[in-house]
This record gives structure tokens, sequence and C-alpha cells, in this order.
């Protein structure tokens, strides 16, 4: 997967617990897909990494559920 450098990518805040669970589950995979699991790793690695007790209401996390509005649609998602 291609990714332009100069493109600004959200933070990402992310408990500790969930950062060790996604390192596990990029490394598991690694060989078998290599480019998925390099992009997982590479976004972990720029994470802002919390306590689990610690993180913001408004995080979305593993197992969360939400809604997506984007400001030019008209429904949700």
């Amino acid at each position: 997967m291609t990714r332009d450098k100069t493109s600004r990518r959200p933070a990402i805040i992310i408990g500790r617990s969930e950062h060790g669970r996604l390192i596990k589950l990029a490394e598991a995979h690694a060989s078998k897909n290599p480019e998925v699991s390099d992009e997982l790793l590479q976004e972990l690695e720029r994470a802002r990494l919390v306590d689990d007790n610690l993180l913001p209401p408004d995080v979305v996390h593993m197992g969360s559920t939400f809604a997506l509005r984007a400001t030019w649609a008209k429904k949700s998602r």
C-alpha cells in the first residue's frame, strides 16, 4: 500500500493492552501479509500510548461500536 508521505494522518491514541495485542497480531501475520503487517506496525509506532484506564471516553477501541458521519454525507453509517 503506497501512501503519500505528505498526507496528514489523524492522531492515534491507544491503550497499552490493545497496543500489545495489535503488535502481536501484526507480527503473527508478517509472513502471510507483510505489507499489511508493516502498515499496522508503522501506525502503532506513531501512536500515543496511554494507560487503559486513562483513555478518553471518545476514543474508539477494539470492540467499540460507533456511528461515522462524513461532513459531506447526508446519512450516518
